[in-house]
């Protein structure tokens, strides 16, 4: 037997990262709602549900038939008047290929018990209603509900519970804003992505078909896990001049997807990873990642001192508090 010796000392780095959102009423109560509105009558609706010991669950794959359940349900929220912020978790739970457990002092593996109940992976989430929209900090979690998640699930509330909102629009903060990566990019060097073939169906309709049918027909084929693609367009050590373009169809791949992580930001969960590097209309190096390009606080947690949602806030109320700041 093997003995398996755990380092209760180590601390484990934990990502938060920041987005904005935003509720659209239905035209019979735009006079009557604005973003924070919705969102008080959200969790108050669900502070409701659980004092009534329910939970509120949406299925947010429910009309996907190719699709495993995602079912999700807010675990806790609380008000902090004074901070003007909702903190709160949600789960997501664990569904279809069975779970297992690995034992105690050995590397061998075991069904999960399921009398013990479901297994649920959690994800906190702060929402901050000081300024004119509403700023929501998430913790990453890769195998918990993500921000799009999130926002399925209000607007789920909002809409189909409540009746007084139709629609949601998200941005996410990025270190570069994308705006700025659109106004500079002038010639594509390369394009790197790894994207899983059953999430190319989440992405925008237009730029699915122009440039992932071939990849979703190879997933429908071959059935990878998931699907690396690299695009290059120089040849290392060439210079490139300033009037010359390296390549139209690239130029305007890169554009149109990029654009689409802007004005559809639900997109950018289809992939797990996403870069591309071009040179800049001055001649400069530029580049774009998706994922560690987004703004974050980063911290080194004992998993063991996060009892409650409390402390999750101590976590980050400092570095949230001046990011709101300037805003």
């Amino acid at each position: 037997m093997a003995e398996i010796a755990a380092n209760k000392n180590s601390l484990s780095p934990l990502k938060f990262h920041l987005f904005s959102l935003k509720f659209t009423p239905f035209k019979a109560h735009e006079n009557d709602y604005d973003s924070k509105g919705i969102l008080n009558s959200i969790f108050k609706f669900l502070d409701e549900e659980r004092l009534a010991h329910r939970a509120f669950v949406v299925d947010r794959n429910r009309n996907k038939k190719d699709e495993e359940s995602r079912q999700l349900f807010l675990v806790g929220s609380s008000r902090d008047l004074k901070a003007k912020c909702f903190k709160c978790s949600i789960a997501l739970l664990k569904t279809g290929r069975p779970l297992l457990v690995k034992s105690k002092d050995a590397f061998s593996v075991k069904p999960y018990d399921e009398s013990m109940g479901s297994i649920a992976e959690q994800t906190h989430f702060f929402v901050d209603y000081s300024t004119e929209n509403c700023i929501v900090c998430v913790e990453f979690n890769s195998g918990g509900p993500r921000f799009s998640d999130i926002d399925h699930y209000l607007l789920t509330v909002a809409k189909e519970k409540l009746g007084i909102a139709k629609a949601s629009d998200y941005l996410c903060f990025m270190n570069q804003p994308i705006d700025k990566t659109l106004a500079e990019l002038k010639d594509v060097m390369s394009i790197e992505l790894k994207v899983k073939p059953a999430k190319i169906a989440q992405l925008d309709p237009i730029v699915q078909s122009e440039y992932f049918s071939a990849i979703n027909t190879l997933g429908n084929k071959i059935r990878p896990s998931f699907i690396r693609l690299e695009a290059n367009f120089s040849s290392p050590g060439k210079s490139i001049l300033s009037k010359q373009v390296t390549n139209t169809g690239a130029n305007t791949m890169a554009t149109r997807l990029i654009t689409m992580f802007k004005e559809k930001p639900q997109n950018i969960d289809a992939f797990d990873d996403f870069v591309v590097k071009y040179k800049t209309k001055d001649g400069a190096d530029g580049i774009f990642n998706l994922l560690s390009g987004k703004r974050e606080f980063l911290k080194l947690v004992d998993w063991s001192e996060l009892k409650n949602t409390r402390h999750w806030y101590e976590l980050i109320k400092e570095d949230f508090d001046s990011f709101i700041a300037t805003l």
